[in-house]
């Protein structure tokens, strides 16, 4: 072997060093929650290897050893003062039995339908599995080295292990990885995978530090694909690699991803990615990346998932923490968000994302708290169901909703939801808002943008008020729901602006707790007694369905009344039009606006040039009013007119009587 080979080897087991204490700096407490292990704040610290100058200083024995074929270990390490005393920490060994053993608790759906038990002291609190499985009397080996892991059983890692390329293969059901807080330092020369696992059932890889190092072409520190019923629990990973999914879950079903700290360093990368899977439990982890374009979770057609509780940040250009493409029906609620880069939102819902739920979230920095995007066929997708509730928004530098390039056929329901700066796509959306007193449902799509949302809508104990001063394009019309109503009203109605809301619709009784109301637009609403003026002698046959009316929840209305039509003029084409005004018969009563009479028709203006001609005759005149009188009534119209017609005809013959007479003469 030659020096440059020696050197080499050296540098490679320096940065095995490196491994050593990561895993000893990044590796969570079984004993200790998460979010008491974890930093206050979270960030992802680059990772860069020693400089060839730093080898000068590694003792001459070391170098002998690995010359002599010897395997460097953590003793040797430790007694060449390489690396400093490992705390004391309870170590696995062929003489002690794992406690890594026992039942698996199981699951149907939300159920549980066993006894709990425990996993080396974890306890799998929501993994859920579809049939009983028993993990004991299994065999259990130490092992100190990367190897493929061909057969069911635990197997407890006795020191850090390093590999060229991927270290551990699991191509067996029921493998119980322990790395009992020993590193692992993979892909040194090519690329690799920490632990990777396809087609395989109940698994677990827990207490694992990882270090994944920077090369040209790698592969996710985990990578598990085509498996169902795992665990990855405990484990702290670092990586400097660019490109890549850390922890890549592919066509995987009940997974638990529990307690792990993840940091990535580089660009292009997704903290942990997660596609074509459902029934994912992520809980309680620490993530953040500083690269840019990288997100922290990356879920890709995963449904029936939850993600709880999960300390989350990134400090890159365009490095959203969450970002959900086609994914539906997931909960992802108490995480905590701080993104510190530039267009670097906290959630981005993309694509046909449907009834997902985000709850109780805490953003504390980021671009936008949730960006939508139909994607480019925005046209025919929509992002329906999805729910924003009381989400905690501090320090947003864009917009609180950024609906922009979201389905204009979309539904998004905000519950106890505060929204300050919005955008909504140019042709509208159909929005839900929600609290504990009511609830406005957008019934025609609402648009614009703003810096006030918050205040644009009111809702408390029977008052809902949609400001259109504030904001313009919420002046739409809407299904109001009033909530817990427990005053008593003698002769309740829907009180529009302090007035009676003639144009407001009743779709539940009024006299009942939650009442329903179709409204015109922006107003302040509320249920109210009936204004004094009114008159209450309201025939009882114009008292049908609509409005808020009686105590009975029935109300009065009424037809249309119309003035004269006013004389034909020209309008600004040229064309001839007359007009006319129609109002509700009675005032206070609902008028159906289908039922309404036209305001105005065409008409045409008769030429004046030549008065004499265009005057009519008195026998034309007298025709006409007969005429436009039998419209009125039309026996005494006939009568009139047989009158006129007869007289008529006495006349003419009187006359020419008496000019017969004349001519004789």
């Amino acid at each position: 072997m030659n020096t440059r080979q020696i050197w080499t080897m050296l540098a490679i087991f320096t940065l095995f060093f490196s491994g050593i204490t990561l895993g000893k700096d990044l590796s969570t407490s079984i004993k200790n929650p998460v979010s008491d292990v974890s930093p206050p704040s979270i960030t992802a610290t680059p990772i860069t290897g020693l400089s060839s100058d730093s080898y000068e200083d590694s003792p001459s024995t070391i170098i002998k050893m690995i010359s002599n074929g010897i395997k460097i270990d953590d003793k040797i390490l430790l007694e060449n003062n390489i690396i400093p005393t490992i705390p004391n920490q309870e170590k696995s060994t062929s003489n002690k039995k794992s406690v890594f053993t026992g039942k698996i608790e199981i699951y149907d759906q939300d159920n549980l339908i066993s006894t709990s038990t425990y996993i080396k002291g974890f306890k799998l609190d929501s993994m859920s599995l579809n049939t009983e499985e028993i993990i004991e009397e299994m065999s259990e080996g130490v092992i100190n080295d990367c190897k493929i892991l061909s057969e069911p059983g635990i197997y407890v890692l006795n020191s850090t292990v390093y590999s060229e390329s991927t270290c551990f293969e699991i191509t067996s059901n029921k493998v119980l990885l322990d790395c009992n807080h020993h590193s692992i330092i993979f892909a040194t020369s090519s690329p690799g995978s920490a632990v990777t696992s396809s087609g395989n059932d109940l698994l677990a890889i827990k207490n694992c530090g990882i270090v994944q190092l920077n090369q040209p072409e790698n592969l996710p520190a985990i990578n598990i694909e085509n498996g169902k019923n795992i665990a990855i629990m405990n484990n702290a990973i670092k990586s400097s690699s660019s490109g890549i999914n850390i922890v890549s879950l592919t066509d995987t079903n009940f997974v638990s991803l529990i307690g792990n700290s993840i940091e990535s360093s580089r660009d292009d990368t997704n903290t942990i990615s997660i596609i074509n899977s459902k029934n994912i439990n992520m809980k309680n982890n620490g993530l953040s990346t500083s690269g840019d374009r990288s997100t922290v979770i990356y879920l890709n057609s995963v449904t029936k998932s939850s993600i709880v509780n999960n300390r989350i940040s990134t400090s890159g250009f365009m490095s959203p923490a969450i970002y959900l493409s086609t994914s539906g029906k997931n909960e992802l609620s108490d995480n905590k968000i701080k993104n510190t880069g530039d267009d670097s939102p906290a959630f981005v819902i993309y694509g046909q994302s449907i009834d997902n739920a985000f709850k109780s979230n805490h953003i504390v920095q980021a671009s936008d708290a949730f960006e939508f995007d139909a994607g480019l066929e925005s046209g025919t997708i929509m992002q329906n169901g999805n729910k924003l509730i009381s989400n905690k928004i501090g320090g947003i530098t864009g917009q609180t909703l950024n609906l922009l390039h979201s389905s204009p056929e979309s539904n998004i329901t905000l519950i106890s939801q505060g929204v300050r700066k919005y955008s909504l796509p140019e042709n509208g959306l159909y929005a839900v808002i929600k609290r504990d007193a009511g609830e406005i449902r957008f019934i025609e799509p609402i648009t614009g943008t703003g810096n006030s949302g918050i205040e644009a809508v009111n809702i408390s104990l029977n008052h809902i008020e949609i400001k259109s001063s504030i904001a313009p394009g919420l002046d739409r019309k809407a299904i109001i729901l009033f909530k817990n109503i427990n005053e008593t009203f003698n002769n309740p109605v829907i009180i529009k602006n302090d007035n009676l809301c003639i144009e407001c619709e009743l779709l539940t009784p009024i006299n009942q707790s939650a009442v329903a109301v179709r409204i015109p637009g922006a107003g302040t609403y509320k249920i109210g007694e009936r204004p004094q003026q009114i008159p209450e002698n309201i025939p009882q046959e114009i008292i049908p369905l609509k409005n808020g009316g009686h105590s009975s929840g029935s109300s009065c209305t009424t037809g249309w009344s119309c003035e004269d039509w006013t004389p034909c003029s020209l309008d600004e084409s040229g064309q001839g039009i007359r007009t006319r005004t129609c109002s509700p018969e009675i005032s206070y009563c609902y008028a159906n606006l289908k039922d309404k009479p036209a305001e105005s028709e065409s008409c045409t203006i008769e030429n004046n040039a030549n008065t004499q001609e265009n005057q009519p005759g008195f026998i034309s005149r007298i025709t006409g009013a007969v005429i436009g009188f039998g419209r009125d009534a039309p026996v005494l119209a006939t009568v009139i007119f047989l009158g006129l017609v007869g007289g008529m005809y006495l006349l003419v013959a009187f006359a020419r009587t008496r000019f017969v007479s004349k001519k004789r003469k």
